[in-house]
């Protein structure tokens, strides 16, 4: 056991061959990333596990719980994160208190807005019927000027089950979800 020079006490330091095991992201990511960090760890020599359903779960409104400082939760329809500082984080958990540092209470409007978002970014892209069920309106109708625009410019795939966007929307990814937005009530 290490000890700092400031009296605290100092994990192993991680060597090859080592596990690091990822749990959950603490917020929004992008998965390249993720996997290219992943990469990068095992280029140094490490094992990396994680949960491939990852991408899915933190993407398609499942509920899910973070552990640890700064991680989020989500439970529809409220999302909350932990506080950031770990010394307050185990302090409360000491004390048998939640670590929540704040809250949100989602509305519909900002739900459609992360289905929307969030949905484009997947490759199998948003499943029509869930999100017709989850908020009760018809996918095709609310977005059929738009669908007709970007399927004219190759940019989506729209059938009745799925809405994704082409190898070509995903360049112009950051350009069409705005143009969704604009159609949520």
């Amino acid at each position: 056991m290490k000890i700092s020079r400031y009296g605290k006490i100092l994990p192993k330091s991680l060597k090859k061959g080592d596990t690091i095991g990822i749990i959950a992201p603490s917020c929004h990511f992008d998965p390249k990333k993720f996997l290219r960090g992943v990469k990068y760890l095992k280029t140094l020599g490490y094992n990396v596990k994680y949960d491939p359903n990852i991408f899915k779960k933190y993407w398609s409104f499942a509920p899910y719980l973070g552990f640890g400082p700064s991680a989020h939760s989500y439970i529809a329809p409220d999302r909350f994160w932990n506080v950031r500082s770990l010394k307050k984080y185990i302090g409360l958990l000491n004390k048998g208190k939640r670590p929540i540092g704040d809250a949100e209470t989602l509305t519909d409007e900002q739900m459609m807005t992360e289905a929307i978002y969030l949905g484009l970014r997947k490759t199998d892209g948003i499943d029509i019927h869930a999100y017709n069920q989850k908020f009760n309106v018809t996918f095709t109708d609310q977005f059929d000027e738009i669908i007709k625009e970007l399927k004219k410019e190759e940019l989506i795939f729209v059938n009745e089950k799925r809405c994704c966007l082409s190898r070509k929307g995903m360049l112009f990814i950051d350009s069409i979800v705005p143009m969704f937005m604009d159609n949520i009530p």
